[in-house]
């Protein structure tokens, strides 16, 4: 079995000005491969490619016997991309560190100490790292894993050789811990537009005009051709189980609220804003409607229902938005040995959180205000918290079918505008039947606006909150309720998961 197998791949796109053809790479294990070409050759597009964050138009990639997408060939890999963008706040990467030590047993010390023998102690009290102390942490995080394939995507850019310490330069360094970990049988991937390197490749390979047009060997190659990969290594130390994923799980949702709150504190703050006044506006139009708790519940299921979807919706979105905007961030969770699964169920779950959060201040809100009596707050609590759960995915779906946080605000909007319409149907057809309607005969109208209204799923959520509330307006029927609020999550779910493999396809074939 070889490490890395491309196997005639083609990919052209009309902003590409070179594209791939018929690219052939066999890499064996421990081979150090030096892959060369100007800027805009497309070597970065090779590398996405091989790591399966683009598809080719045609032909094959396989990362030790897998696609490079699959769990096996990600656990085995390190990879330390292009940078992109400005600097990266000190406290983002910390947190990104945090989760990329996470997925890997033993990660934290391997690498501190490849950052202490650079002499960088990465503190988030600092604003931003320098470029070449990026370079030196993600080749730093590139090994986290003890990964028996390396690929370097540019990592010299910006270690040049007046950044010392000791009189020995950072980029010596650094040619120096690559050739160690090449010593080791371990295999290297090394992209550069550099003509020389600091280590003696097995290969160097050109790629030009969107070709592989020369490969020679530079020492020692036939000794590594031979070299096949120990199938031992593929199955022994990935193999983890399901408290590994629960782990993880616990790991990427507590890095997605903080992501939230530190990237996007402004519309937390208006929307802890909006929901205090909303809450208070409502208190305030339940009390002066009636002082009984059971009226008071039916103003408050209306008008909280139909606001919380909104906000379940945009919250999930936002977390969703925000992450992809973020390119450097999101081509490192794609490379990570992390199933969909987790990795969704982890933006839902912080986004629920958040939402329960607010629920939780409005309905105190609410209590304090003599609206609603102690007896019943629990109750409410739990059904306004269960009820989001639909909107949540939903707010998934908005966030991979938009890209920008204000137009996933306004399809959250609109999304609850149109849930809430029929609930609302009823009484105004009422009110047509009542100036139009010839006495003594069936009120159509209020018929009519039932039978719209209970097809809406903000119909049910309020029911639930009648139940909850012990509301004379709750029609007693529980079950179908549920049964309702269950329907919506899975084809909420359904249209979140189609969303989600539409754009990954969509961004790995731009």
């Amino acid at each position: 079995m070889n490490v890395i197998e491309i196997d005639n791949i083609n990919y052209a796109r009309s902003y590409i000005e070179h594209p791939l053809e018929n690219i052939q790479l066999t890499v064996k294990q421990g081979e150090l491969i030096h892959l060369k070409g100007e800027t805009g050759a497309g070597k970065s597009t090779l590398i996405d490619i091989l790591l399966g964050i683009k598809y080719p138009d045609s032909g094959t990639v396989k990362i030790f016997g897998s696609p490079p997408s699959e769990l096996k060939s990600k656990f085995l890999t390190g990879v330390a991309p292009q940078k992109i963008g400005p600097p990266i706040e000190n406290a983002q990467l910390g947190r990104l560190i945090d989760l990329i030590e996470s997925h890997y047993q033993g990660a934290e010390g391997k690498i501190n100490s490849i950052l202490e023998d650079f002499g960088l102690k990465f503190s988030q009290n600092k604003q931003r790292l320098s470029g070449g102390q990026e370079r030196i942490l993600f080749f730093a995080l590139a090994q986290a894993g003890s990964p028996k394939l390396l690929i370097l995507d540019e990592p010299t850019t910006f270690l040049d050789t007046e950044d010392t310490e000791n009189n020995v330069s950072k980029l010596t360094k650094f040619w120096k811990h690559l050739q160690n970990f090449h010593d080791e049988g371990n295999t290297v991937l090394l992209i550069s537009h550099d003509r020389e390197i600091g280590v003696q490749p097995t290969r160097t390979i050109w790629l030009k005009d969107g070709r592989l047009n020369e490969s020679f060997d530079v020492n020692n190659s036939e000794e590594s051709s031979d070299k096949e990969v120990d199938s031992n290594l593929i199955h022994s130390d990935n193999e983890v189980g399901a408290l590994h994923w629960l782990y993880l799980l616990r790991k990427h949702v507590k890095f997605n609220i903080q992501q939230t709150f530190q990237a996007d504190r402004k519309d937390i703050w208006l929307t802890f804003i909006a929901s205090f006044l909303w809450a208070v506006c409502i208190s305030f139009t339940a009390k002066i409607g009636s002082s009984e708790d059971s009226s008071s519940v039916y103003t408050i299921a209306i008008f909280y229902s139909s606001y919380l979807a909104m906000t379940a919706a945009k919250s999930t979105g936002n977390i969703i938005a925000e992450e992809r905007q973020n390119e450097i961030l999101t081509k490192f969770l794609k490379v990570l040995p992390l199933p969909p699964i987790i990795y969704l169920s982890a933006k839902v779950i912080a986004a629920w959180l958040i939402t329960s959060l607010l629920i939780l201040t409005m309905l105190f809100i609410t209590l304090f205000s003599n609206v609603i009596s102690p007896s019943i707050f629990i109750s409410l609590l739990g059904s306004l918290i269960l009820g989001v759960i639909p909107y949540l995915f939903l707010g998934l779906a908005l966030g991979y079918l938009f890209d920008k946080p204000k137009n996933i605000q306004i399809a959250a909007l609109m999304s609850s505008l149109i849930l809430t319409i029929p609930v609302f149907s009823r009484p105004i057809l009422q009110v047509i039947e009542t100036v139009f309607a010839t006495p003594g005969k069936l009120n159509i109208a209020a018929l009519i606006g039932d039978n719209v209204a209970a097809h809406s799923p903000i119909y049910h959520y309020i029911q639930i909150i009648l139940f909850s509330g012990k509301a004379p307006e709750y029609d007693r029927y529980l079950w179908l309720h549920l049964g309702w609020l269950i329907w919506f999550t899975l084809i909420s779910i359904l249209i979140a998961l189609w969303a989600y493999w539409r754009t990954c396809k969509q961004e790995a074939q731009a």
